[in-house]
């Protein structure tokens, strides 16, 4: 089966969402925390979250195109600061339900059963359900004019984790942490190991 551009354009807008969101694969599911500011927590579910560098350690992540007030964005630029918090399996469904269109004066933390947490010295609430989260500074975002969408850049100011979860190696075992992924717009995985490899440096010969 092929589908050409124009036959992709042409499809149904729901249909077309769910082939466009789902050929990628299965993607990381994240929790993205915010505060306005008159101090109103604001929770957003973003399947974008990217590694951007980790010297300094940037993670960035998709804002789309939308005729509504997106809230995340308004109070990102007011703040300079946001959290991002790892989805496990124990509230995904929780998490998926704020996508919803909630106007400004309510808290995705109340309306979807989720509780937040602060570090001193930082405004960005953390979901506390959470094993694996960060506050990250605004540091840019930069706009793609093909899509009208912008990517906003984070620069990690404070990771918390639990200890259990973290490896010699620093990798996070992401087995003890049980993340969800998801492909399209809500069908949601639980993903396993399925082999670990050590990293491959310049002098590289080949595989035989």
């Amino acid at each position: 089966m092929i589908f050409t551009a124009s036959q992709i354009q042409a499809m149904d807008r729901t249909y077309r969402l769910n082939l466009i969101n789902s050929f990628p694969g299965m993607k990381p599911v994240n929790l993205v925390g915010t505060i306005s500011s008159e101090g109103l927590s604001n929770l957003a579910i973003i399947s974008s979250v990217v590694h951007i560098g980790s010297d300094p350690p940037l993670i960035g992540f998709m804002m789309r195109p939308s005729n509504t007030p997106r809230h995340t964005y308004t109070n990102i630029k007011e703040a300079n600061e946001f959290s991002i918090n790892m989805v496990t399996h124990k509230f995904v469904d929780r998490a998926h339900f704020t996508s919803g269109k909630f106007s400004a004066n309510v808290s995705e933390f109340q309306s979807c059963g989720f509780t937040e947490s602060y570090i001193a010295g930082y405004h960005a609430p953390l979901v506390k359900e959470s094993p694996v989260k960060a506050i990250l500074s605004f540091e840019e975002e930069v706009h793609l004019s093909s899509s009208n969408s912008i990517l906003i850049v984070g620069k990690i100011q404070c990771l918390w984790l639990q200890e259990s979860t973290l490896q010699e190696d620093g990798n996070i075992n992401m087995e003890k942490c049980r993340p969800v992924a998801v492909s399209g717009l809500g069908t949601y995985f639980q993903p396993t190991q399925l082999a670990s490899f050590p990293y491959v440096g310049s002098k590289v010969k080949g595989l035989r």
